[in-house]
Formats: structure tokens, sequence, C-alpha cells
């Protein structure tokens, strides 16, 4: 279901990074497990030739020509996001890559995420998508104007989506915009889910997403990449559609296909993976997205590494 909304919520649905967690099982008040979010690479380069001329150093290259998706989302060359905050939970990013580190933001705290999580990489990937540098380099931010805040969920030295939510929407205003870059997964045997399918005493995310809604803030959340028609999802009833009892009141993004993917869906479909169903208010671009972070040794990877790293193959509602 694709319903009209305000061009800053709009903007704030261009990217939406996903990580996670799991309820791990057990009796009282389940603990919290951070889960990965998704790595693969389900799209070709957007070019005949492939990276091969990008690859060596691709900070130094001009890769805006393959942001195909501002176009996607009908962004023109004057949108750029001034005036606006935005907050960007996320687990980790490179404070000092070279699309970022001209904003001076705050390192991340320390986490006990795996290596396989790539947390830095895909924080990066976000924050390059949103606010990346437009000096004629690399890639150039959908809402360059705008100013970042990552905020972790380990702030407080333990695992806390919900508290990561409330500290961050305390620091915005009314037309700011609030990114959760979270998933959930309710039990080690369930599929991905939005992050407000868990409103537990211990972790009250959807309280806390709906208190910074009713204050006017723009929050955005990706549908999760579970493949599942949120419309039978009898266990969180306020999932099941615009109008259902206890819904949150925050923007809700899955992944369609691109203009240039040339081995999944087009850009006026769904993409197998996302979830879907009433529930889901816009979708966005979930393949061959063009961004900061990962770089060279991981499949079809642009090039360069760390601080200089960049990727051609970010996809899923990550991506969205």
């Amino acid at each position: 279901m694709l319903r009209r909304c305000p061009l800053g919520a709009l903007l704030a649905a261009v990217v939406i990074a996903l990580a996670g967690w799991v309820v791990a099982p057990r009796s009282g008040e389940p603990a919290l497990i951070p889960a990965p979010p998704p790595a693969t690479c389900r799209s070709a380069p957007p070019t005949p030739a492939g990276w091969a001329d990008y690859a060596a150093d691709p900070a130094a290259r001009d890769l805006t020509p393959f942001q195909d998706y501002r176009e996607a989302l009908g962004l023109g060359p004057g949108t750029r996001g001034d005036g606006v905050t935005i907050a960007d939970v996320e687990y980790e990013w490179r404070p000092g890559h070279v699309e970022l580190a001209a904003r001076g933001l705050l390192e991340a705290p320390p986490n006990s995420l795996r290596e396989s999580f790539r947390a830095a990489d895909h924080g990066t990937a976000v924050l390059g998508l949103l606010g990346g540098t437009p000096d004629g380099r690399g890639v150039t931010g959908l809402v360059a104007g705008a100013e970042l805040r990552p905020v972790s969920p380990f702030a407080t030295g333990t695992y806390s989506p919900a508290t990561a939510i409330a500290s961050a929407a305390a620091g915005l205003g009314p037309g700011d915009v609030l990114l959760i870059e979270l998933q959930s997964q309710p039990d080690e045997a369930s599929p991905y889910l939005p992050i407000e399918a868990i409103d537990s005493a211990r972790d009250p995310v959807r309280t806390a997403i709906q208190d910074a809604v009713r204050r006017g803030i723009v929050v955005v959340e990706p549908a999760g990449n579970g493949n599942v028609n949120l419309d039978t999802a009898s266990r969180y009833p306020w999932l099941q559609g615009p109008d259902a009892a206890g819904h949150s009141g925050a923007i809700i993004v899955g992944a369609g296909g691109s203009p240039t993917d040339d081995r999944g869906p087009s850009d006026l479909e769904w993409t197998s993976g996302s979830n879907y169903g009433s529930r889901v208010d816009v979708q966005g671009v979930g393949v061959a997205v063009v961004t900061s972070g990962y770089g060279s040794g991981e499949g079809e990877r642009l090039g360069g590494r760390g601080d200089t790293a960049y990727t051609a193959c970010f996809d899923g509602t990550s991506s969205a």
C-alpha cells in the first residue's frame, strides 16, 4: 500500500538501514541479543564495464552519476535538507570516512558485536547516503544540508533500542527526522520484523516511537527483511494495517527494485525478502545502491578500504 506523505517524510524514507535484535527464549524478561544486518549483494554494478576503473581509488572519483536512486525518488538537484536534523539509530559508523569527516561526528561507543556484522560499514553506508559531502568526489548525500546525529543502542553499555530512540528523540523538534536502523526477531525461529514488533517492559520500543511521533518528529523504520506479509502478523496486531489499534505513527518502508538492476525486479516491484502488507507506507530502492562503506574484498563491493571504502551493492530494506 502506498500512501501520500509530506516531502520531509519521503526524505526520511530515502535510506533505511537495518540491523536488528533477537529475543532469546528464556523465563522472565527476555534478553536482547543483536542480530546482523543483511549483507548480500544482489545486483550487478550499474555500468557495462563494471567497477574496474573505479576500484583502485573510488574516493577520488565522481560516483554521483550512479546514484540513480535520487531520480527514482523524484528528488531534484536543489534538495538538500537544510534546517532539518536527522538522528540515525545505528550500531556503529566510521566518523573518519572521507564522506563524513567534515561533520565532526562522535565515535560510536564500544559494543559486543561480532566482526561479521560489518556494523561500522553499515552505518557508514547509511550516513553516506544521507549526508555524503557534495564535493564532486565519491557520493553526494541525498540531504547533504541536513545535520546528522548518529545514536547507538549501546550508549548505556548494554543493548537498548528503546533507550536509544528516546535519547535521539530528545534532541529533535517538530519536522526533524528519526531513522531507526534496526529490525527485530521475536525469537530465534522467527523471521525479521519491524523493530516496533517489540514493546516489552524491558524495552518499550513501540511506546518510544509513539512518544516521538506525538512530538511532531517524523519517525521512519524499515519493514524488515523477513519476507513476511505483515497483515498476517497476528501476534502484533498494530502491524496489521494503517488503521490498526496501537499504530505507532512511524513511516514503514519496504524494499523495491531499481531501474538499473538487471537481475532483480523493476523499480515498481517489491523485492523478495522484504516484508510487505498494508502497514508498509512507501517503497524505496532495495538493490544496486551506491554509497560509502564496505569496499574491497566482499563479492561485488566497489573498492577502497576503511575510510575510503565504497560499495555498489547496498541492498534490502537497509538501502530502501
